[in-house]
């Protein structure tokens, strides 16, 4: 419990320097603590969502109320959850950043310069006062990194972001949500029916031309596998996806 407590503090208190708890939220510490029933990834999570938040007694409360409506009786928090209230605190926009970064295989390092230029080519853009589109979106990774959806794996010799991931456990559920919202899903030739709703779809094996037929919705396809042809495209143009 006490190691539990440590690392909550140090996600929810990562802005001090002192990482002390203010005396206002110190009845929540323990409760959210609880909730999360010793798993790490979700007391990094809910802690990182916390440190976004005024360190105020009714503002820490009405975060733990909010988890407390998507609970049933006697249950503890699990990952569905946090997810679910992670993803609610995000502002709009960022949720299509999040989302995006899923759709990429189980496990993938993602070049930060690579997958800021592909958020552009999918139209996520933004800018804020003299800001240009680039300029807001890495702002945007940054804070994904900072509330702990994404991981940075590699940082290059001036100490930027080179390399990120997200976490095996956060992709599955934000998967789900994808697919929820219709944004996109992975292909699997034996569960082709999933990829019918949605616009944007992740294929590390199979037939292009099969994922063209059964996503008439398709606005981007992400492609990894070995035997992959520029040849093989054709079956995507061929019904009108290009």
């Amino acid at each position: 419990m006490h190691d539990a407590q440590d690392l909550f503090y140090k996600e929810a208190f990562w802005r001090n320097k002192d990482m002390i708890c203010p005396k206002d939220v110190q009845p929540w510490t323990n409760m959210f603590v609880d909730k999360c029933n010793g798993l790490p990834i979700a007391i990094v999570c809910i802690g990182r969502l916390l440190s976004f938040r005024r360190r105020s007694y009714l503002e820490w409360e009405k975060v733990y109320k909010d988890i407390e409506v998507q609970l049933t009786d006697n249950s503890i928090m699990d990952m569905n959850i946090i997810l679910k209230v992670s993803l609610e605190d995000l502002p709009h926009n960022m949720r299509n950043f999040f989302l995006y970064c899923c759709l990429f295989p189980d496990n993938y390092v993602m070049q930060r310069k690579s997958l800021v230029r592909l958020w552009m080519a999918e139209g996520f853009r933004e800018e804020i006062g003299q800001r240009a589109s680039e300029e807001v979106a890495e702002d945007y990774l940054t804070e994904l990194i900072h509330r702990c959806l994404l991981v940075v794996v590699k940082r290059n010799d001036s100490g930027c972001v080179y390399e990120v991931q997200m976490h095996g456990i956060l992709r599955v559920l934000a998967l789900s949500k994808a697919r929820e919202e219709k944004f996109g899903s992975v292909f699997n030739p034996l569960k082709a029916y999933l990829v019918k709703e949605v616009r944007r779809v992740l294929t590390e094996s199979g037939d292009i031309a099969q994922v063209a037929e059964n996503a008439p919705h398709l606005r981007s396809l992400l492609v990894f596998q070995n035997s992959f042809t520029f040849d093989s495209l054709r079956s995507l143009s061929s019904v009108n996806k290009l």
